[in-house]
């Protein structure tokens, strides 16, 4: 199903990356550079979830935007604990935990059991009503 608010954003970026030139891919990264970490990471996240083959259509813009907030706190965590920028490290945690909650709303549970779900990503799903309380 199609999201009305994020319609195909993976497909669109893949199709204006294949077609616009560098001048193209430098102005949307200064862009992006100069949007608020937080609105930026939620289009990301969309990106993400829609690119992992989750249809966005059902999810809460607030549960979105609580995910983005608590990725961003988690990196900005880790980075201070690690020593490095926060900033460098937020597209590979938003990958992460796109293919995380995919896997965990589509029901794959070997995936899934192998590893630690982080609890902050599970409060928030059961909150926004898209997990059930266990």
């Amino acid at each position: 199903m199609i999201d009305p608010r994020y319609p195909n954003l993976y497909e669109r970026d893949e199709a204006r990356r294949s077609k616009s030139g560098s001048i193209g891919t430098l102005f949307a990264a200064l862009l992006g550079a100069a949007m608020p970490v937080r609105y930026t990471g939620k289009i990301y996240l969309v990106r993400e979830l829609q690119k992992c083959g989750m249809g966005t259509s059902t999810m809460p813009q607030a549960c979105l935007r609580d995910l983005t907030d608590e990725i961003i706190r988690q990196c900005k965590e880790q980075a201070s604990f690690e020593g490095y920028s926060w900033r460098a490290a937020i597209t590979q945690s938003i990958e992460q935990v796109a293919i995380l909650i995919t896997c965990r709303l589509n029901g794959d549970n070997i995936y899934m059991s192998a590893m630690r779900w982080p609890v902050p990503f599970v409060d928030i799903l059961i909150k926004h009503g898209l997990l059930a309380k266990t």
